[in-house]
Order: structure tokens, then C-alpha cells, then sequence
């Protein structure tokens, strides 16, 4: 009976100690994501520039320089 009380006892000791961890890392995330909408909006408009970047080379080759490589089948 003793030994079932301790494995009770350390169950419910482990179960606290999870909880409260997760409470703390849960706590902690949350000031993490005020900061990601600016890193966020920052990676998105790099890559739009990118984009238009690669556009623009697209739009400036010619025709035969555009069709070449293309395989028909």
C-alpha cells in the first residue's frame, strides 16, 4: 500500500511539474509571435522583390532566347 501511495505521490509530482512547464513555455511564445508579423511581412515583400526581379529579366529576353530548351514531345 505504501509503494502504490509513493507512485501516486511521484505521479502526481511529475504531472504538476509538466503542467507547469508547459505553462511557462506557453507564457513564453506568446512574446514571440508579436515579433513574427514584421519578420513575416519583411520575408514576404524580399520575395515579392525577388519575383519582380526575375520578371523583369523574364519580360527583357527575346522570343528565341525564351523557347530555348523547350522540348516538344
Amino acid at each position: 500500500m505504501i509503494a502504490y501511495l509513493k507512485h501516486m505521490m511521484a505521479g502526481m509530482l511529475t504531472a504538476t511539474v509538466m503542467l507547469l512547464a508547459g505553462v511557462l513555455l506557453h507564457s513564453c511564445t506568446e512574446e514571440a509571435w508579436a515579433e513574427t508579423p514584421d519578420l513575416q511581412r519583411a520575408a514576404e515583400m524580399a520575395a515579392q522583390a525577388e519575383v519582380m526581379k526575375v520578371e523583369a529579366q523574364y519580360d527583357s529576353m527575346s522570343a528565341d532566347s525564351k523557347m530555348e530548351g523547350i522540348v516538344y514531345e
